[in-house]
């Protein structure tokens, strides 16, 4: 796995909140990572799994379905990206 460009910490991360996550784009998937922790464990995903996790984030959804806009199960998305 090839070190991104740049990470992007959550928009929630201002102040003292300590529960953050950045996100890093990387080749053709997404990386995620805690940022108290960078040198640690990092979760890839496929583009397609996070934009889904995304688009459900944003409706509020994901939590409720656990399924995409198609049907699918979102289940996979928290694997290992491999190229």
């Amino acid at each position: 796995m090839t070190e991104p460009r740049a990470w992007h910490k959550s928009s929630f991360s201002a102040g003292e909140n300590l529960e953050c996550v950045e996100v890093a784009r990387n080749g053709d998937g997404v990386m995620v990572r805690d940022s108290k922790r960078p040198q640690s464990s990092v979760l890839c995903f496929s583009l397609v799994k996070w934009s889904a996790f995304v688009d459900h984030a944003r409706q509020g959804s994901s939590a409720r379905t656990g399924r995409d806009e198609a049907g699918r199960s979102l289940s996979g998305a928290g694997r290992p990206f491999h190229r």
